[in-house]
């Protein structure tokens, strides 16, 4: 009954007494008792002192802490993420020489399937990570600038299983807004096999192709021994040289801004700039027709209320529409907490070079 009654107060997911012992008087000794509690009743406990519902093989690291706050703030798809390498030399090779690189998958089955072909090139992994389920572009876009808040990464690799039901483009776009945003310094190369997998490809090779670094795209149909191989020879063709951060969003402050939060963030227009566009290509995007325009203007076509609860469902599609094709009017904040502290710490504390 203690056991039973254990189980039902920290709602475990399974609970085991694994052995029981007989002592020389005769009683019976609980020697060791394992319970695994269900994640999504984590923060119904706060007296077990469970920080990250993970099973990790070591205390939770802070970029891990950082990653978690994401999955609990949005419960559409899944975002995976812990360290399998933490204090990454400055070369961004491990003690075998191998090539450290951030990982980025999309189901379980088809990440092992990866990072046995990665292995192949002497590349080693700095993390796993799985974004999966259909998440929305804003939540692979959080996890990518999580991926690539770790120091010295060699590379970037993102593959699923290839037979992916989520929507591609989704994740291609977050891909776009959070490599423009950073930076990106390092090859990358992006399988996105699954639906609509073409125009997934083609988002990333029309508005990633300016940013002095290679980011190649493939599908289902190239393999993922494939896609390790040619970021190797991507690597190897190295250094390159990168134009630096140049974000899709509207980087001045908004002289007449029109804003409105979504389930994650915040998404802003200056209709100073709106009133010259004659081709509207935000709304045009906007395929939840969430948009709409009004005197001129660009606006919400619901309520302030429906876009907060999930009915803009942050795909990213205006915003980069508008950074391409008109007058960069748009702006989409999609806040990770603590990860800009978590950048400037990594930042302040790396050897500086001396002239």
């Amino acid at each position: 009954m203690n056991l039973y009654n254990a189980a039902r107060m920290a709602e475990a997911r399974s609970i085991e007494i694994n052995p029981l012992a007989i002592t020389n008087d005769g009683r019976w000794v609980v020697v060791d008792c394992h319970a695994t509690v269900d994640d999504y009743a984590i923060f119904r406990h706060p007296e077990l002192g469970i920080e990250v519902a993970r099973e990790l093989d070591h205390p939770a690291t802070e970029l891990e802490r950082i990653a978690y706050k994401v999955e609990q703030s949005d419960p559409r798809g899944t975002f995976y993420f812990f360290q399998m390498e933490q204090n990454i030399p400055e070369d961004g090779k491990n003690k075998n020489g191998e090539d450290i690189i951030g990982f980025h998958g999309a189901g379980g089955g088809g990440s092992l399937l990866n990072m046995d072909g990665l292995s192949r090139f002497n590349f080693a992994i700095a993390n796993y990570c799985d974004t999966s389920k259909d998440p929305p572009a804003s939540k692979v876009y959080r996890a990518a600038k999580i991926i690539l808040a770790q120091p010295n990464i060699r590379g970037y690799f993102a593959s699923g299983s290839g037979l992916a039901e989520q929507e591609q483009f989704y994740s291609a776009r977050g891909f776009v807004k959070a490599f423009r945003e950073v930076g990106l310094k390092i090859p990358a190369v992006i399988r996105l096999g699954g639906d609509r997998e073409e125009l997934a490809i083609e988002i990333l090779t029309k508005y990633l192709s300016d940013i002095g670094v290679p980011v190649e795209a493939y599908g289902k149909d190239n393999a993922s021994i494939f896609c390790a191989e040619r970021l190797r020879k991507l690597i190897d063709e190295g250094p390159y040289t990168p134009k630096g951060p140049d974000p899709i969003s509207n980087q001045d402050e908004p002289a007449q801004p029109y804003t409105f939060k979504t389930l994650t963030g915040r998404w802003t227009i200056d209709h100073a700039k709106c009133a010259g566009c004659d081709s509207s290509p935000c709304v045009n995007a906007c395929h939840p027709n969430i948009l709409d325009i009004k005197d001129g203007k660009v606006v919400l076509n619901i309520t302030e209320e429906e876009a907060l609860s999930g009915r803009c469902t942050e795909c990213l599609a205006c915003e980069i529409a508008c950074w391409s094709m008109s007058n960069r009017a748009i702006r989409i904040d999609l806040p990770i907490e603590g990860l800009p502290a978590y950048i400037g710490e990594v930042r302040d504390s790396a050897p500086q070079e001396v002239s």
